[in-house]
C-alpha cells in the first residue's frame, strides 16, 4: 500500500516483531529507501533487506537494531518497513477533521450564552 509518506511527515509505529516497546511511538520520516538501497545518514549506514520500502524515522527514545542483530540506541534514529507505519495526517487523522468542522460550525445563542455565563459574571446584564 502506498501511503503517500513524504520526508517530515510524523507517523506511529504500528507493528514491530524485532523491538516491540517501540510500538505505538510517534515518529517522524526522515529518508525512504527502497530495498537493497544503502544510504549514509548523520553518521549511519542504513539499508533495507526485509520491506521493499522503509524509512529511517526519528523518535525519542526510540530503538535500532543492527546488522548484526543487536538492539542500540542510535540517538533517536532506527529505521521501519513502510507498512509498519501509520501516518498522523490526510485521512488517516478523523479526530483532526471532525475538531476543524466543530470549530467551524456556529454556536446557537444559547450555547453562546452558555459559554459567557460560565467564564463571567453576568448579573445585571439584560438578556
Amino acid at each position: 500500500m502506498n501511503r503517500n509518506f513524504k520526508p517530515g511527515d510524523l507517523a506511529i509505529v504500528v507493528a514491530s516483531t524485532q523491538i516491540p516497546e517501540i510500538v505505538s511511538m510517534c515518529v517522524e520520516l526522515l529518508v525512504r529507501v527502497e530495498r537493497d538501497e544503502r544510504i549514509d545518514f548523520e553518521g549511519y549506514r542504513w539499508f533495507s533487506v526485509n520491506s521493499p520500502v522503509a524509512w529511517v524515522v526519528r523518535g525519542r527514545g526510540i530503538l535500532c537494531m543492527t546488522a548484526a542483530g543487536d538492539i542500540v540506541d542510535r540517538n533517536g534514529l532506527s529505521m521501519i518497513g513502510e507498512h509498519r507505519l501509520m501516518p498522523l495526517r490526510g485521512d488517516f487523522a478523523p479526530e483532526r477533521q471532525q475538531d476543524q468542522q466543530d470549530q467551524q460550525e456556529p454556536q446557537s445563542k444559547y450555547e453562546l450564552l452558555d459559554d459567557l455565563e460560565a467564564g463571567m459574571d453576568v448579573r445585571g446584564l439584560p438578556v
